[in-house]
């Protein structure tokens, strides 16, 4: 999955996790038992200082909002582009976190928007929409009057 050596693991994990992308790392990383995972992986991860936990085997319930972000993003958004390079795929990435937290709706918080913006809520101007990642991901809203 990563190129893995020794030398310049910190490096890697950033090229990997760029600071824009508000992961931390500082408690731990909890990952399930896939072989993607591997000894090798982990060995990384520690090495740049973060602390690996494995889940127990055939728990899937224990990382339930993961799994269903997973499953989200794959599907809105991964399985329906091509590629062609690092570049383009952690600016899809991007896009749709930003569209997620900002502009969607979530079942969990009462169909609330994670991070609304000053338009959520707005009762008069007109409707605009805004696309994301070439009119993919829509987000109607209104403008301030």
């Amino acid at each position: 999955m990563f190129p893995l050596s020794r030398a310049g693991s910190r490096r890697q994990l950033q090229r990997i996790f760029k600071p824009a992308d508000s992961i931390d790392f500082r408690t731990g990383a909890d990952m399930d038992r896939d072989s993607k995972y591997s000894e090798a992986f982990r060995h990384l991860l520690e090495q740049a200082g973060v602390h690996c936990v494995r889940l127990p085997a055939r728990s899937p319930n224990l990382t339930p909002h993961i799994e269903r972000f997973m499953r989200t993003i794959k599907d809105e958004c991964l399985h329906r582009m091509i590629f062609f390079g690092e570049k383009s795929l952690q600016k899809a990435a991007r896009e749709f976190l930003a569209h997620s937290h900002g502009e969607r709706n979530h079942q969990g918080r009462e169909n609330r928007i994670i991070e609304p913006g000053a338009e959520v809520g707005q009762l008069q101007g007109n409707i605009r929409c805004r696309e994301r990642l070439g009119g993919m991901l829509r987000h109607y809203y209104r403008d301030a009057a």
